[in-house]
């Protein structure tokens, strides 16, 4: 009986120490790190990292992420010009692992600190929203998102929450149908305003152009004309110069003939040359005319037919 009772209380005693192993060993993720407390001393441990760790029963351990911790806030908040406006908006940050014993003192743990950082980004991005009109959360998304950025970074940072700010994203605006309708009719009109000064430019540019090209084909016609022109005076100098010459010549002739002949100009002109000149000028009519005309008559009707132009 004696033996009965011991092989019990052996069998009894290993069980309790393969429970109180299994409850000594405790793991620690990848993505955590852990600080112990023992409720029996009320101390608390160093920051465990992840892995297993063996721990007195009595000890429980606070996890907290050690990534960036992403929180998705789906808030109504209310525009300046007090329309409501839902937004979407994603916000992530880190612990700070040196200060963990610290959030745990202030928080008592991360689920606490989350709630906190939370409320403070709600409040956060509802005083950004106060901030814009219902129209410039359509047409200065950027400058929404980018002072939800800066404001949240700024607030996040000086809340002593012993967290480090990490991205932030304003990934949707959802505004009041009947604010989308009149913001969306207005670009339309905006873009047939800007169709019709674009089909105003083409045409100016067109008429431009046609000026340009009909002060082009004036500009050739001037050059033309010039052109024409120059010829003209250039062929009409050579025929002067040609008659020059040719002059030259029947003076230089006249001066042989008369030196040749040894007789005085006015003789060589009543004698030799005029008789030349009037049969190369007068029809045989005219000559005729003159032959039987009276010297004492003017003769004049010996002219009244036409009379050739002869080159002299």
């Amino acid at each position: 009986m004696a033996c009965t009772t011991g092989t019990i209380i052996g069998v009894v005693g290993c069980i309790l120490l393969i429970v109180l192993l299994a409850l000594s060993v405790r793991d620690v993720d990848e993505n955590e790190v852990a600080i112990p407390y023992d409720k029996v001393s009320r101390k608390v441990g160093k920051i465990l990292n992840a892995g297993k760790h063996l721990l007195y029963p009595s000890v429980r351990m606070f996890k907290f992420d050690r990534k960036f911790i992403t929180n998705d806030l789906e808030i109504s908040c209310i525009s300046a010009d007090g329309l409501i406006v839902n937004v979407d908006v994603t916000q992530q940050y880190q612990l700070v692992k040196d200060d963990l014993k610290t959030i745990l003192f202030d928080f008592g743990g991360q689920d606490a600190l989350d709630d906190y950082v939370d409320v403070i980004a709600q409040d956060t991005i509802r005083d950004v929203c106060a901030t814009f009109n219902g129209e410039e959360f359509f047409s200065k998304r950027g400058d929404v998102e980018q002072m939800m950025i800066n404001n949240l970074t700024t607030v996040i940072s000086a809340a002593e929450a012993h967290v480090v700010p990490g991205f932030v994203q304003l990934k949707n605006i959802a505004l009041p149908t009947a604010l989308l309708t009149a913001i969306q009719n207005k670009q339309l009109a905006l873009e047939d305003v800007d169709i019709a000064n674009s089909e105003r430019a083409q045409q100016l540019i067109q008429k431009e152009t046609q000026k340009q090209e009909a002060a082009l084909d004036a500009q050739i016609l001037l050059v033309n004309a010039n052109a024409t022109g120059n010829a003209i005076k250039v062929t009409a100098q050579e025929k002067a110069n040609a008659r020059l010459i040719q002059w030259a010549e029947r003076a230089k002739a006249f001066i042989i003939d008369v030196e040749a002949l040894n007789i005085d100009p006015v003789s060589y002109v009543d004698n030799y040359l005029f008789p030349r000149l009037r049969a190369h000028t007068l029809t045989p009519t005219q000559q005729s005319c003159l032959q039987t005309c009276p010297p004492a008559t003017a003769c004049w009707y010996c002219f009244t037919t036409a009379i050739p132009a002869v080159s002299v």
